[in-house]
């Protein structure tokens, strides 16, 4: 259970600095089916922010692995569509962003 929130207002900087996405395929320990994904290299993400990631064991290997944290995409990915929906809000309005939202 979480116990300590503060907003999190990151966006399109931290959004810029992701590397393009790629397409993989799981080994077949992991997904028999051998279907194409799109996603990211979790240590590329890790090099940029730690937050991206999650550490955990693989039962086919000794270390922890890295895995992406795709909620945490998603949660940046809502901040920079609101980012910019208030930029654009006061562009078209000629007001403050915030009080139409």
């Amino acid at each position: 259970m979480s116990k300590t929130f503060r907003a999190f207002d990151e966006g399109a900087d931290l959004l810029l600095r992701l590397p393009c996405p790629v397409l993989f395929r799981y080994i077949a320990e992991v997904d028999p089916s051998g279907a194409t994904r799109i996603g990211f290299i979790a240590q590329e993400l890790a090099a940029i922010d730690e937050r991206l990631v999650s550490r955990g064991a693989v039962a086919w290997q000794t270390e922890p692995a890295l895995h992406v944290q795709y909620d945490a995409l998603v949660a940046l990915l809502i901040n920079v569509v609101r980012q910019h929906e208030a930029e654009l809000a006061a562009l078209r309005y000629g007001a403050d962003p915030v009080s139409h939202s």
